[in-house]
């Protein structure tokens, strides 16, 4: 449940997950490894914006773990009470997962795999060598973008590299 103030309900919140915990490795699943911004990196870009005044951003990433399409057949029994029509006009409580669903256990991964994807070939970020949740992207107008990601949610930093450092 989900209260505006104290003691004052607004609605029901629910998430659906899978039941991960039945997933079998090379299976269901081939991998799970999903590498984290470390705190010395999200630290350091903290301190160079400080230093250099440069303005900060920090966002979370909505339903993260919903953004990419599952590698392997995962089927998913519905919650009690749900349903949902098969083209002969059935109820169904089994579906087959197309996008990755919280709980399953490739999540992190698959989602880290679209969003390198994401940022390295649509938005021609560069990915650190040293640092796989750090990029940065060097425009023609002498920006430069640092994105360092962590877990369902990135911080940015922008810097005008026209007027010094």
């Amino acid at each position: 449940m989900k209260f505006k103030a104290p003691g004052d309900f607004e609605r029901f919140k629910t998430r659906t997950t899978i039941k991960g915990f039945h997933q079998r490795a090379m299976d269901d699943y081939f991998s799970t490894f999903s590498p984290t911004g470390s705190l010395t990196v999200f630290r350091l870009c903290l301190a160079v914006a400080v230093h250099y005044n440069l303005p900060i951003y920090q966002s979370d990433l909505p339903m993260a773990f919903l953004q990419s399409d599952i590698d392997a057949d995962i089927y998913m029994t519905l919650p009690p009470g749900s349903y949902y029509l098969t083209p002969e006009g059935k109820r169904s409580t089994l579906v087959k997962l197309a996008r990755s669903l919280y709980g399953t256990k490739q999540a992190p991964q698959l989602f880290n795999h679209e969003l390198n994807h994401w940022l390295t070939t649509d938005a021609k970020f560069t990915r650190c060598d040293a640092e796989p949740c750090l990029y940065w992207f060097i425009d023609d107008n002498g920006f430069v973008v640092h994105v360092s990601w962590y877990p369902q949610g990135y911080l940015g930093i922008l810097q005008d590299t026209r007027s010094g450092p």
